[in-house]
């Protein structure tokens, strides 16, 4: 598959190695050392429904868009408005970073779902993968140390090949985020995808952070472990997570 040229990198934007950049959420800088996400990665978020991963993406993002960074959300197996939805459930209006432009949607939803030729998003038919490819790519390596997800990967992955999944990914990677930096969050559904899938996606990504939800005494009990991030030094012990008014509370004095 060919892929658009893009500029080598975003104007006055470029890696520096030893940057780090804070997730915003106190608890899970600590179990990777203090410090944060080293500049340009791809983070993998694994986990099972009703285990917290998509809030936690979530809150990261909010964080940061408050931060003045610039974020870009690719939702693909829902529209904005739902996730717009959720987010307000934990008190996070996006309404100001929206019209300030620092949070830009790429709906890929509604171009899954356009039939009309005079929709104004590209038809799920004429390939949802090249809005991604053209659109997402391009925006993306315009922007100095962007926090982007796409969400989800698992979505991509029962519609179209797999070698065309991890070719997106991996021209992602290589020819934007190394240029870029920033942190860049791929969904995955555990339990959706053979594990042969699953290790193929960790081992292109640069960290991976499992999340789970087992039954603990009377109830359900979530818990997070980072299992893989370069250029960090992290705890691989499993860290209970809770959810709260304002998102998800990580417990670093407690370790299960």
């Amino acid at each position: 598959m060919d892929f658009q040229r893009i500029p080598s990198k975003a104007p006055g934007s470029e890696v520096v190695k030893g940057v780090y950049l804070k997730s915003g959420i106190a608890g899970f800088d600590t179990a990777i050392g203090g410090k944060g996400i080293p500049d340009g990665s791809l983070i993998l978020l694994l986990g099972e429904p009703g285990s917290g991963h998509e809030i936690f993406a979530l809150q990261m993002l909010q964080s940061q868009a408050k931060a003045g960074k610039k974020i870009f959300y690719v939702s693909v197996d829902k529209p904005p408005s739902e996730v717009e939805l959720e987010m307000m459930t934990f008190g996070w209006n996006i309404d100001t970073y929206k019209s300030l432009g620092s949070w830009t949607y790429i709906d890929a939803y509604g171009a899954k779902y356009a039939s009309d030729e005079s929709s104004p998003v590209i038809a799920w038919d004429k390939g949802l993968l090249n809005l991604l490819r053209t659109k997402f790519v391009n925006v993306v390596a315009k922007s100095a140390q962007p926090f982007t997800i796409i969400n989800s990967i698992s979505h991509l992955l029962l519609d179209y090949d797999e070698e065309q999944v991890r070719e997106l990914v991996q021209n992602f990677a290589s020819n934007v985020i190394r240029k870029v930096g920033g942190v860049h969050i791929l969904l995955m559904v555990k339990g959706m995808h053979d594990v042969k899938t699953e290790i193929l996606f960790s081992h292109i990504a640069d960290g991976v952070i499992d999340f789970y939800l087992r039954e603990r005494s009377d109830q359900l009990q979530r818990t997070f472990r980072v299992r893989k991030m370069r250029k960090a030094i992290y705890d691989t012990r499993l860290y209970p997570v809770n959810l709260e008014e304002d998102g998800l509370q990580i417990e670093t004095a407690q370790r299960l």
